[in-house]
Parts: structure tokens; sequence; C-alpha cells
């Protein structure tokens, strides 16, 4: 249940980052973790994750990520 609530609260981040930066800037690794309060290196395990499901999209070296449309679908999806 706790991954599945991160997934979430990650993809609301994201969401937010999205539409306060309209340009679309990837996000730190870092910042999602200090924000969720947990260490990077489990933040960086559940954003390759949620790469592989296709509802973020991380650089190589999952230091940087950004909400797909999959993704604001899942977390409207989840919210309605």
């Amino acid at each position: 249940m706790r991954r599945s609530r991160y997934i979430q609260q990650i993809l609301a981040i994201l969401a937010k980052n999205v539409d306060f930066n309209g340009d679309h800037d990837l996000m730190e690794t870092v910042i999602i973790a200090d924000t969720l309060n947990i260490s990077v290196s489990e933040t960086q395990q559940l954003l390759v994750t949620m790469n592989e499901m296709g509802i973020v999209t991380c650089d190589i070296d999952v230091d940087h990520s950004l909400i797909t449309r999959d993704g604001f679908s899942k977390l409207h999806a989840t919210v309605h």
C-alpha cells in the first residue's frame, strides 16, 4: 500500500511542477525525495518502476523526471 501511495504522491508532485513550470521542466529527484521525506535511493527505485509503467519519463541517471500523458490519466483516474 505504501508504494502505491508514494506513486500517487510523486505523480501529483510532477503534475504540479508541470502546472507551475509551463515549459515542462524536468524535476530533480532530490526535490521529490525531500518533499516525501524518503531517501533519494528509494525515490529513484520508484521512478524507475514508474518509468517502466510509462507514467513518468526519467533521464538515464534517474536524477530528473517528468510526468507523461499516461501519468496524468492515472492521476486523474484515482482522483475521481
